[in-house]
């Protein structure tokens, strides 16, 4: 009798812990939960991605001239094949709480007897907005720059600029963007998919799917851009004593936007498949993209694949110290480098107030009479 209410016990214990552990996607439409899960990434504290991008097609319209299209035919030919051999991967890691971002771009092309690769390194610092550099490659062909090898190289923006870009403002009002954005998506362009080989792989409880046409990604990148203007709005109406110039978040804004308006009105045909791999908790694990594209200049289609990793605790490639960087400012600069720090530091500067000239030299002027 004891080893029965024992069993008994044992069972109730695990049907709690069951319901206790109920995934927080749990009988909710496609849309939903997809909408759920990029919010839940967005606001996670952080985590490593390693994306990689290639095309599998990538070939020119059809010869205009009958006396082009040998030629025509050729180029297109050589351009699928370099296409094909280009591998462009990013390995990453987010650290939200501390507002540090590191990134490793590298482009890679490979045939059976060529092999040529060039990374990047870069790590952004939000809390002193400035940018760390590895320009490791660049010290062998810049004599001037030798003894400084082996350091990373930190630009910072200047300090009239930087307090023009409400950063975190701005993080903080995405995760209500970009619920807004995809709702205004059509539902039919959200479905749950069944488990593929690769979400075993991961050991993913979902695989949603998202398929967008290019009016639909300007739609849902128009709708963002514009939130973020309005945020920035917002915060320099907060700070009237700042002098928005050029640069400023919004400036910035507007000119993405205005990038979004021409590509809207190109003749592109684009749709792109994205499938979410995520786990019963819902975070997300990893995306792969099909992009296929067709314009009356060339068609094609390219992959891209993200993997997400240490979830909440990031590892970084790179940790400088004070004695691995050299600021940009205090570099002994070549010759071919000063008007960068020249127009850095102009950036720096206010603008100069209307009528400000006029008024130094009305002096003069009546002093003339």
């Amino acid at each position: 009798m004891q080893l029965k209410k024992t069993g008994l016990c044992a069972a109730l214990c695990a049907l709690a812990l069951l319901g206790g552990c109920a995934s927080p996607l749990t009988n909710k439409s496609a849309d939903e939960a997809t909408r759920k899960v990029v919010i839940q990434n967005w606001n996670s504290r952080g985590y490593n991605i390693d994306a990689d991008i290639g095309f599998d097609e990538l070939r020119m319209a059809k010869p205009k001239h009958a006396d082009e299209e040998v030629s025509e035919l050729e180029m297109t030919e050589v351009m699928d094949q370099v296409a094909r051999s280009m591998r462009f991967s990013v390995k990453g890691a987010l650290d939200a709480s501390g507002g540090r971002l590191e990134l490793i771009p590298a482009l890679r092309l490979e045939r059976r007897n060529l092999l040529v690769s060039v990374q990047l390194p870069l790590q952004f610092h939000a809390k002193d907005m400035s940018l760390l550099v590895d320009p490791s490659a660049a010290y062998l062909f810049l004599p001037d720059l030798r003894p400084y090898e082996g350091k990373f190289l930190r630009v910072r923006l200047p300090q009239r600029v930087a307090d023009n870009f409400p950063l975190k403002a701005m993080y903080q009002a995405m995760p209500k963007l970009l619920d807004e954005a995809y709702a205004k998506v059509d539902k039919q362009a959200f479905s749950f998919q069944p488990l593929d080989e690769r979400a075993r792989e991961l050991g993913a409880r979902y695989q949603l799917r998202i398929a967008m046409n290019h009016a639909q990604e300007n739609q849902l990148a128009t709708h963002i851009v514009d939130g973020l203007i309005k945020v920035a709005q917002q915060e320099a109406a907060r700070k009237p004593q700042l002098k928005p110039g050029p640069l400023g978040s919004e400036s910035l804004l507007q000119l993405i936007k205005s990038l979004l308006s021409v590509t809207e009105a190109n003749p592109l045909n684009s749709n792109t498949v994205s499938d979410l791999y995520v786990s019963r908790g819902g975070d997300l694990l990893a995306i792969r993209q099909t992009i296929r594209f067709n314009s009356p200049d060339f068609r094609g289609q390219a992959h891209a694949d993200i993997r997400y990793s240490h979830l909440g605790k990031p590892v970084f490639a790179f940790q400088p110290g004070a004695a691995d960087i050299v600021d940009l400012e205090q570099l002994e600069k070549p010759e071919w480098l000063k008007p960068l720090g020249l127009a850095l530091r102009a950036l720096d500067q206010p603008p100069a107030a209307a009528g400000e000239g006029a008024a130094e030299t009305a002096p003069d002027a009546s002093a003339a009479q």
